[in-house]
């Protein structure tokens, strides 16, 4: 009898309150999301894949997001907005890996546009980044994270 290999993935967690984001570890991240306009406002659920680099999305309604659509993303926990305090265009959450170092994870809020950013919050760095609109967002973080000299 042969066994398949079981796939593992990183945790993902609020930086706010802890919560697990993506329960047993597995291959999606679910956060809320709101989407707003001058005429309305909807909030939903939203499933995002949970492989660094790895781009897609899923709403739990029948909301469309279309290129462009910027998302405030939340703690579907705590309710704690999930905006790095330095930069308003990217989210941000916790990432413990497999060898149990915790990072952070940075990902813009727009819809298309593909930039991840892992940041280990001690060193106040980028480990790695992902996605083809990365560079045009890392000088600016680089700068925001060194704000403080740090």
């Amino acid at each position: 009898m042969s066994s398949t290999p079981e796939t593992t993935y990183n945790a993902f967690f609020c930086p706010h309150c802890e919560a697990t984001l993506n329960l047993g570890h597995g291959p999606i991240i679910k956060m809320t999301g709101k989407l707003d306009a001058a005429t309305f406002s909807v909030t939903t659920d939203v499933f995002l894949p949970s492989g660094l680099g790895v781009y897609g999305r899923a709403t739990a309604t029948n909301v469309e997001l279309r290129e462009g659509a910027r998302v405030e993303f939340s703690c579907p926990d705590c309710g704690a907005p999930l905006s790095r305090s330095e930069d308003d265009e990217l989210a941000q959450v916790g990432m413990r890996d497999q060898e149990d170092r915790v990072f952070l994870v940075s990902f813009n809020k727009c819809y298309g546009k593909q930039s991840t950013f892992v940041i280990d919050p001690e060193a106040r760095q980028v480990e790695s980044q992902f996605g083809d609109d990365a560079e045009s967002f890392r000088e600016d973080l680089d700068k925001r994270m060194n704000f403080f000299g740090s």
